[in-house]
């Protein structure tokens, strides 16, 4: 059990400091490997590009239309132990870093905390009827 404490432990670290640039690299080569697997597999109606990204997107989010699905028992076999767990890992870790950006930007706006473009302008603080025309 230890070992799969730290195992998780080493996951859990690498995976929450991942750039969004990192994730974007960890998504291209999850879809180039997908693809070769499945061509490896001899899956014929993945062949279209749109076919296959359709077919990642709709297995991948676990939401399975049923409209498409591998016809050769390697392709199953590829899809279950790779094209699922990796997809909805991605997937996950994709949701999960665009919600977490969003609450992260929606509460700074809330404190305050909203980045303001103070080149070539005047900022006042605070108004006096004596003194701010003049500084203008």
């Amino acid at each position: 059990m230890p070992i799969l404490q730290q195992l998780h432990r080493w996951f859990t670290a690498k995976f929450n400091r991942l750039s969004g640039q990192n994730l974007l690299f960890a998504l291209l080569i999850y879809l180039v490997i997908a693809w070769g697997l499945l061509d490896f597999a001899q899956e014929e109606a993945l062949t279209p590009f749109s076919d296959f990204i359709y077919y990642i997107m709709v297995t991948g989010s676990t939401v399975g239309y049923g409209d498409m699905s591998p016809q050769t028992e390697m392709g199953k076999w590829i899809t279950a132990l790779f094209i699922i767990p990796g997809g909805v890992g991605l997937f996950a870790m994709v949701v999960g870093r665009l919600a977490a950006n969003t609450i992260q930007l929606w509460k700074a706006r809330l404190m305050g905390h909203k980045k303001v473009n103070v080149e070539n302008h005047i900022l006042i603080l605070g108004w006096s009827e004596e003194r701010t025309p003049h500084l203008i």
